[in-house]
């Protein structure tokens, strides 16, 4: 039998690859479906500039807008948050663009051919004019992680936009370092349609589970976080792509933001932990402190980068403060 030659062999090879690249698809895809059938919306999908907002909104009193961190979605900060705050404040929680079940901010960020993440200011864009939508104004707004980054954007619109904020282990200040090569998978047009589908194909539970243990050193993630924060919906492959593109665009939009944050006024309350593996608070929420006029910083000793989880009641105080400083409670 006569040898294939190297262009036929070649040929061979490609289609094989895309056979297993095509039942990588159906397995993400039929993956994606479970994770959302066990993981429906929690709160209510609101239609605003043609996009879809997911946001949860319970309790009365002045507003308090919840903004989530990384590769997370609104039941972080509800689960944990709400049941501490709705006897006195309306809260408000959204998922982020391109996260839980926001869809990403505008349709020119959707699909395998864009390789961008949205700015702060854009993500801040869609979610206050939800909040506008549900007659919210000048709330406290409150980011953690990726999050105080777009409580920032929120805040720096207008002198009015926000009463305060309460910025939790914060992605904030501009930062120097190539990040690891999960950031780097969706910035080509071939990473975003082979290499996340194979990623929500084939990623293992155990890999959740050491990415969570990380996040939440020296902590360990309690069994209420693993029960119904809906971790999974972060292996989505819209999901993989916004949360990527995010963050890797991220340092170029803070850079950008940090040249204002002197200009902001309102009362900041920072909290972080001084054991965060994450966001090292040196080079994150010591030097915003310093940044802003009106900042107050808490320490958390021992606490990693989830304060709200390993301090809870810390964490509502802080909230409290901010609230009498705006004098809106």
């Amino acid at each position: 039998m006569a040898r294939p030659d190297r262009r036929h062999l070649l040929g061979g090879l490609a289609g094989a690859a895309a056979l297993a690249l095509g039942g990588c698809s159906r397995i993400a895809d039929r993956r994606e479906e479970r994770i959302e059938s066990s993981t429906p919306p929690v709160g209510r999908i609101m239609r605003i500039n043609g996009r879809n907002v997911h946001v949860w909104v319970g309790g009365q009193g002045p507003d308090l807008v919840l903004i989530h961190g990384g590769a997370s979605n609104l039941r972080d900060l509800v689960d944990v948050l709400a049941p501490r705050l709705t006897d006195r404040y309306r809260v408000i929680a959204f998922d982020r663009p391109g996260h839980g079940y926001t869809d990403r901010a505008s349709a020119s960020y959707e699909g395998v051919n864009n390789t961008r993440g949205e700015s702060p200011a854009q993500q801040a864009t869609l979610l206050r004019a939800a909040a506008r939508a549900m007659g919210v104004d000048r709330p406290i707004v409150l980011g953690h992680s990726v999050g105080a980054s777009v409580a920032l954007a929120w805040a720096m619109k207008s002198q009015d936009a926000a009463a305060a904020l309460v910025l939790l282990s914060g992605a904030v200040m501009p930062y120097d370092g190539e990040l690891p090569l999960y950031y780097q998978i969706s910035a080509t047009e071939l990473g975003n349609k082979r290499a996340v589908p194979l990623i929500t194909a084939l990623t293992p539970p155990r890999y959740v589970e050491i990415a969570l243990a990380r996040a939440f050193a020296p902590q360990s993630p309690p069994q209420s976080f693993l029960d119904h924060s809906g971790v999974d919906l972060a292996l989505r492959q819209q999901t993989i792509r916004a949360g990527t593109q995010q963050v890797r665009d991220l340092p170029g939009y803070l850079a950008e933001m940090s040249k204002r944050y002197a200009s902001l006024y309102l009362p900041v309350e920072i909290v972080y932990g001084d054991r965060d593996q994450i966001l090292p608070p040196e080079l994150q929420s010591v030097p915003l402190a310093r940044a802003i006029p009106n900042a107050r910083l808490t320490r958390l000793r021992g606490v990693g980068h989830m304060p709200h989880y390993a301090e809870t009641a810390r964490v509502v105080d802080a909230i409290d403060r901010a609230a009498l400083r705006a004098g809106v409670k």
